[in-house]
């Protein structure tokens, strides 16, 4: 078995590959993968890839901005805005973005993104971010590159979030103290998104905004989501632990089939 863990998108990534061979070399491109990504799109970084989008209010989608930004506006819409990439102000204002930018603007709403081709557009000058789907779109990228590698069984676990290759045990951790086990649950090719407010708190806030509210609603909620993709995992982990309990029964009913949930309060 060959492990590698490191930090990365401030939080822990660790991934193992059930080879003996030394993994040295793909660990290397694993992590330059993520350092571009996250060069490219971190809200914490001025005028790069992300940051020029919002500043000039336009700009051509790479494939991973495209794909990103297609899925998380498809959520937006099943959701009714509850799951929002234009919540970046509100991010501002809880300390978790570029503090060194004045936030003057106030404006938020997905209906204002607007994609023509491989262009987008921002009206009423939104700002976009990935800090919804970013780490699960990740998760999915580093499993592709192992599968072209060749490597047929291995596990993924970025933050959490998790995506295992073959047959792994994996342990859930109880988000109000992290030395409990609530349960072990066995996966195979099946991603685990998890997310609460437990973990990246800011005074009275945390980074799961309501946009009804323009901050988090502070309802202690954890959820765990089964999915396809880390990436819709991901997203739908963040999306639950907003709704309340028949938003999030509705919302299964319409979208939920190839999802298994649960939650927290």
């Amino acid at each position: 078995m060959q492990i590698y863990q490191g930090e990365h998108l401030g939080t822990i990534l660790n991934l193992k590959i059930d080879t003996s061979e030394p993994c040295d070399e793909v660990f290397l491109d694993i992590k330059n993968m993520i350092v571009g990504f996250e060069d490219r799109f971190s809200r914490f970084i001025p005028w790069n890839y992300l940051d020029s989008i919002n500043q000039n209010h336009w700009g051509l989608l790479n494939q991973d901005a495209f794909q990103m930004l297609t899925y998380t506006l498809q959520v937006a819409r099943q959701s009714d805005g509850l799951f929002d990439p234009t919540i970046l102000p509100y991010l501002r204002k809880i300390g978790y973005g570029d503090q060194t930018k004045e936030n003057t603007n106030q404006n938020i709403g997905y209906q204002n993104i607007h994609l023509i081709g491989d262009q987008i557009i921002l009206q009423n000058s939104v700002e976009i971010e990935f800090g919804g789907i970013g780490k699960g779109y990740l998760i999915d990228q580093i499993t592709d590159f192992l599968r072209e590698k060749g490597y047929s069984r291995f596990l993924v676990d970025f933050g959490g979030d998790i995506w295992p290759e073959g047959s792994w045990q994996v342990w859930l951790e109880n988000p109000y103290d992290t030395s409990e086990v609530i349960d072990v649950i066995t996966l195979n090719n099946c991603a685990l998104g998890a997310s609460n407010g437990t973990k990246r708190r800011f005074e009275n806030s945390h980074h799961i905004i309501d946009p009804r509210l323009g901050r988090s609603n502070n309802s202690g909620r954890a959820s765990f989501v089964l999915a396809t993709s880390a990436m819709i995992a991901d997203a739908h982990a963040t999306l639950f632990c907003i709704m309340n309990r028949e938003e999030r029964e509705e919302y299964m009913r319409k979208y939920g089939e190839k999802m298994n949930v649960r939650v927290i309060e």
